[in-house]
């Protein structure tokens, strides 16, 4: 089965009267964490946290185990494993599952992978010693589509709403996310009717300073990679660490040196300084460490949050 990219969303008087009503619902709840409670009140397993593991998707997971304390009951979260997520990523899913194995469904957070057969595909398509995802923005493309939005798209054939992190200060291109909640369609192999699915963004008016504030006061685990240096993460092939763009970050590069500061520490410190700098160099620090061999002025979306046709978030 083959599933392609996520459409645009259709004009609202074409939608079913279940899910304009829930669009309509929903967009009016501002607070996060009711947002998210009431997705997961109203569709309970047929809803989930899309779980990329970074900070706003570790406070989203939370926001909803706090709900699910309260009401006994559980929620579904759900990952993509590419094949190629560092080994820090792994073992800090491990650790949400023990932290929040309780009102996880099933204890756990799912796991979706790509097709075998298409990765194998991939790699034979490949020059010699040069990986698919280096030769072109195609290139990229290409491979983020079979191992993250197939992927993603099995997922969410098991869902009708899907929450995720997005925010507009995370970078240049998803300033124009401007929609709390939206609904997509997407086809699924041969069959000519299309799947609708309501994707859910609570912290899309939320700044990185909030977040982290949330962290702080919760006392949150957060990724590993933080402390290492990462302002951003995905596959490890994909990303590098943040000391190339010292001059920006100040007295932040000298704090992830510090062995006096535990790794958690060094995270939320380095995370901290990006959300004082000024949307523009918060952005840079950020692009210049995803796909960092590419031009500065491509695209750093991997097309998991893109529409079929390239455009929008």
């Amino acid at each position: 089965m083959t599933a392609t990219q996520l459409a645009k969303q259709p004009p609202i008087s074409e939608l079913p009267p279940v899910l304009r009503d829930r669009l309509i619902r929903w967009t009016k709840i501002t607070d996060p964490m009711e947002l998210i409670a009431a997705v997961f009140d109203e569709l309970d397993e047929r809803a989930a946290i899309q779980a990329s593991l970074q900070i706003n998707t570790a406070v989203a997971i939370d926001m909803a185990a706090r709900h699910a304390r309260q009401a006994h009951s559980t929620f579904r979260a759900y990952t993509i494993d590419t094949g190629m997520l560092f080994e820090e990523t792994m073992q800090y899913m491990a650790d949400l599952n023990t932290f929040y194995g309780d009102v996880l469904s099933e204890g756990r957070i799912e796991v979706f992978r790509p097709s075998r057969q298409a990765v194998a595909n991939l790699f034979s398509s490949e020059s010699a010693g040069t990986p698919i995802y280096m030769r072109s923005q195609e290139g990229k493309k290409a491979c983020c589509g079979v191992r993250k939005v197939e992927t993603n798209l099995r997922a969410l054939d098991t869902l009708d709403a899907y929450i995720v992190g997005l925010r507009k200060d995370e970078s240049l291109e998803r300033t124009t996310t401007t929609k709390r909640v939206s609904i997509h369609t997407y086809e699924v192999g041969s069959d000519p009717r299309q799947r609708a699915v309501l994707k859910v963004a609570p912290f899309v008016d939320t700044t990185l300073a909030q977040i982290i504030q949330y962290v702080i006061a919760n006392d949150l685990p957060i990724h590993p990679l933080y402390g290492k240096g990462y302002p951003s993460f995905g596959c490890g092939p994909d990303c590098s660490v943040a000391l190339k763009n010292a001059d920006l970050l100040g007295d932040a590069a000298l704090a992830l040196n510090d062995p006096s500061l535990t790794n958690r520490q060094k995270g939320l410190y380095l995370l901290s300084r990006i959300a004082q700098l000024p949307l523009e160099q918060a952005h840079q620090v950020r692009d210049l460490t995803r796909w960092p061999w590419e031009n500065p002025n491509c695209s750093k979306e991997c097309g998991l949050h893109t529409h079929k046709d390239g455009s929008g978030i």
